[in-house]
């Protein structure tokens, strides 16, 4: 678990894990960023009366979410790594015996999540996810290369499926999530339960934040170090360049969408060329989900802002 100014959600976040109901103990080790409110207090409190379960890492300077979560993994010393940031809650009590059962029994599988209910501040249910298709529970790099289906909070993961490479690279990304879910199916499948076992909490966090352009542009910098960092085999690198293209068509859009009219031509062109070069159109199934109009939405959405600028 890491976490930074989550004071107004920090106890149910831990309170959801030490109710986890499991034949085997287990050990929650928290990384602590040098919050400007009470969560390390509330911590420490926490660490009092679960000395025992309660791994806390206090910092002495803010080190930052991707350094935090670097040190913070590199502290587990279990056979399995499982996930909840500071604002999320493991809402199923018997969420964590489920997923470890499930990687006992099918050795094949590096690691294994599950949908999740979506919580508003106040912990009121305001929805659940639907990400996976009805088609298949069993999804790879190529798979998740080019669709981000996981919700960290409901992600167990065998600790061997992540080395200690991998581990040195996490600090090099913008975030910490899709990197964790590449870097852990490398080398295996990943399984999916059709069944609400956490609680992902909307409205907090970095990424309220982050408008539609920003994201994007982490994703394709994630895709980058990835492909820099990892020897990934040729089928997997084709998978992530295809999704690379994908992004550009959306930030594209996306600076279209903002007013930033150089910034969107200057994807545009990156996505035709790509897609030209790669002869993606009938290949790269989100791509071919885009018709001649989509093609056309950036262009759109530019000479619409020109139109009205020009009034003005």
């Amino acid at each position: 678990m890491i976490t930074y100014n989550h004071a107004e959600f920090i106890h149910h976040a831990i309170e959801g894990i030490l109710s986890q109901d499991t034949q085997y103990s287990f050990e929650l080790v928290i990384g602590e960023d040098l919050s400007t409110d009470k969560t390390r207090q509330i911590c420490e409190s926490f660490q009092g009366e679960n000395s025992k379960i309660i791994k806390l890492l206090p910092s002495e300077a803010n080190l930052g979410m991707m350094k935090n979560f670097k040190r913070t993994i590199k502290e587990c010393n279990g056979e399995y790594l499982a996930f909840c940031d500071g604002d999320d809650i493991w809402s199923h009590k018997n969420k964590l015996q489920k997923q470890i059962d499930f990687l006992k029994k099918n050795q094949n599988y590096l690691g294994v999540f599950s949908e999740v209910d979506y919580i508003d501040s106040n912990n009121n249910k305001i929805g659940q996810s639907n990400r996976m298709p009805n088609t298949t529970k069993s999804f790879d790099f190529n798979y998740l290369v080019e669709r981000n289906i996981i919700h960290t909070c409901s992600f167990v993961v065998k600790r061997q499926a992540i080395s200690e490479k991998c581990i040195e690279t996490l600090e090099k990304f913008p975030v910490g999530d899709l990197p964790l879910f590449l870097l852990s199916s490398l080398s295996g499948q990943i399984f999916g339960i059709k069944e609400q076992l956490a609680s992902y909490r909307i409205g907090s966090g970095l990424t309220v934040n982050w408008n539609r352009a920003q994201s994007h542009q982490n994703k394709l910098q994630v895709l980058n170090i990835i492909n820099s960092s990892v020897q990934l085999s040729k089928e997997q690198t084709k998978h992530l360049e295809f999704s690379k293209i994908y992004i550009y068509f959306k930030l594209s859009l996306s600076y279209a969408k903002d007013g930033d009219l150089l910034k969107s031509l200057k994807y545009y062109f990156i996505f035709i060329k790509s897609t030209m070069m790669f002869k993606l159109l009938n290949r790269h199934k989100p791509i071919r989900k885009i018709n001649f109009k989509d093609y056309l939405k950036p262009i759109w959405y530019i000479l619409l802002f020109n139109a009205i600028r020009n009034k003005k």
